[in-house]
Formats: C-alpha cells, sequence, structure tokens
C-alpha cells in the first residue's frame, strides 16, 4: 500500500523576460548583492528561448492535466523587453494552450515608469494582471526606488499606476516595506491609491 501524497503539480512559471532594470533600488537582490551573472546573460529572452517556454509548459500541463497556467512577467524590468514581444508571447501562449484546453494566463510585476496609454490599452487586450511595485509614500519609496542617476522614481511610478487605473487594470502592488519608515503612515498612503 502506497500512501505517499502525490507530487504538487506547478501551475505558475516566473519568466524573468528581461535581465536589465530602469531603475536601481538599493535593495535589489539582481543588482547590488555581488551576483554579476546578469551582465553575461542576454539583455531580453530571445523568441525561441520564449517558444521553447511556452511548448514546455503546455506539455507539462497536458501531461498533468493542469486546466489552467499562468506565466508571470519579471525581471529586471519586463516592459523593457518591449510590446512586440508581449504580444507575441500572449498570442502564441494562448493559441497553443487553446489548442490543448488549456487557460494560459498573464501577469506582469513592473515598477510601472514605462506604463503609458499605449502599454495600457495592449496589456488590456491581453488580459494581463498588473502589479506594480510602490514602496510607500514619496519620501519613502524615494530612499531606495532611485534611476540610474540617483533620481526618486516616485512620480513616474505614481503616473505609471494611475495610467493603469483608467485603463481598468485593476493593479495590484508589491510593496517593500522600510523598517525605519511610519508603517500606519506607508498603509494609509498605500490605501488610498486605492489597489
Amino acid at each position: 500500500m502506497n500512501d505517499a501524497k502525490p507530487l504538487p503539480k506547478c501551475r505558475l512559471a516566473v519568466v524573468k523576460i528581461a535581465s536589465r532594470c530602469n531603475l536601481n533600488c538599493s535593495y535589489c537582490y539582481m543588482y547590488h548583492m555581488g551576483d554579476e551573472t546578469y551582465r553575461e546573460q542576454p539583455k531580453f529572452m530571445s523568441d525561441a528561448v520564449l517558444d521553447a517556454l511556452v511548448e514546455r509548459c503546455a506539455t507539462h500541463c497536458a501531461t498533468h492535466t493542469i486546466p489552467s497556467f499562468t506565466f508571470a512577467l519579471h525581471g529586471g524590468e519586463p516592459l523593457l523587453a518591449g510590446i512586440r514581444r508581449f504580444e507575441r508571447l500572449i498570442a502564441y501562449a494562448q493559441r497553443r494552450f487553446a489548442a490543448i484546453g488549456v487557460d494560459a494566463r498573464f501577469v506582469v510585476q513592473t515598477n510601472g515608469v514605462l506604463l503609458d496609454d499605449v502599454w495600457c490599452r495592449n496589456l488590456k487586450a491581453g488580459g494581463v494582471r498588473v502589479g506594480i511595485s510602490i514602496d510607500g509614500p514619496e519620501t519613502v519609496h524615494n530612499r531606495q526606488r532611485v534611476t540610474h542617476r540617483g533620481r526618486g522614481s516616485y512620480t513616474a511610478v505614481v503616473s505609471g499606476f494611475r495610467c493603469a487605473q483608467r485603463h481598468g487594470l485593476k493593479p495590484g502592488l508589491l510593496v517593500v516595506i522600510d523598517p525605519t519608515s511610519n508603517a500606519q503612515e506607508a498603509y494609509e498612503h498605500l490605501k488610498a491609491l486605492h489597489p
């Protein structure tokens, strides 16, 4: 008698579609913790690698009768990969997964700086859910989340967040809490954004 529980089946792939970022956050584990292997990687995942990823995930879903699968697009900053790469990946994955009766889902985690009307229309059309990184009020956010020139990114991030909201994307938030900041103030600020 075998009482072993079946292994859990993977239903999500985190896809580091871009290995570079347009921000230079001081706490970033990719770029500030001594590992510089990203410099040897291509800046963006190639179409051939993305196609192979879709095929492998589709085979996995068919093998394990998984009804839906999520691609979580990350980076660096995933939007640096460009709209064309996003559109191509989403269209290909949706066709491939529909052929085997699996629902392909997409989510992107972005710093929000590049979000504009064009990006938001395309993400909405592709059914992509959006998460945006905001660390709290402007002074708190700008302590760590800076450009490569050392300027705070808060204004650009909130502008992208508001653009996503206007397009009905209902963006969520990913927050890195600064333990030296006022927790109540940070909470009230983030709550007021209506994520």
